[in-house]
């Protein structure tokens, strides 16, 4: 929830709740977020079910990213 709002909803799923279908893009609402952290979350949030294979995978991408932004 680092935007505020909800992300989208994949197709054939029914949510529990009423979420926003169009999809969320962190810098459009938090232009701080830097660039290669963006990127993972807009991933995370993608529809494509092969965003990643599992929080380990995402965990991974996310140490990467943050080591590229202490640089």
């Amino acid at each position: 929830m680092l935007t505020g709002q909800f992300p989208p909803i994949p197709t054939g799923v029914t949510p529990s709740v009423d979420l926003q279908s169009e999809a969320v893009y962190i810098r459009n609402h938090n232009s701080k977020v830097p660039q290669p952290v963006a990127r993972v979350d807009d991933r995370a949030l993608s529809s494509d079910p092969e965003r990643f294979r599992d929080a380990a995978q995402m965990k991974s991408h996310l140490k990467r990213a943050f080591a590229k932004v202490r640089r």
